[in-house]
């Protein structure tokens, strides 16, 4: 197998920072880029998501590269992040978790790394 991309994926809950706030996920977005060595296609679109039931509220963004994409869902009111970033450049993904970590103030996370190729 020809390794294509990293595909690094975060399921966080009992979060306890910044879960509401937009300008913070878009600096996220943008840290992250830099942090890894990527280089954008877009600015982050980053949106604050009121709905009527709260605990569906929370921020969504997401940012294009030319190795792939950024994006994350937060959940204000239950303290939960979903989080994926895939690249096809290789990035320390022990970097994007003490970022993310220490942003969010996460008490709890789940992450998988998804190595994606080419069966040649």
């Amino acid at each position: 197998m020809s390794e294509k991309g990293i595909h690094y994926i975060i399921n966080a809950c009992r979060c306890s920072r910044n879960l509401a706030d937009t300008e913070v996920v878009r600096k996220m977005l943008l840290d992250l880029v830099r942090m890894a060595g990527m280089n954008r296609l877009s600015a982050p679109t980053v949106v604050f998501h009121d709905a009527k039931n709260r605990l569906n509220s929370g921020v969504t963004g997401i940012i294009l590269l030319s190795e792939s994409h950024i994006s994350i869902h937060t959940y204000s009111e239950r303290g939960d992040i979903y989080m994926d970033m895939f690249s096809c450049r290789p990035f320390d993904v022990n970097v994007v978790k003490a970022y993310v970590t220490e942003l969010f103030g996460i008490a709890d996370i789940d992450e998988q790394v998804i190595r994606r190729g080419l069966i040649l």
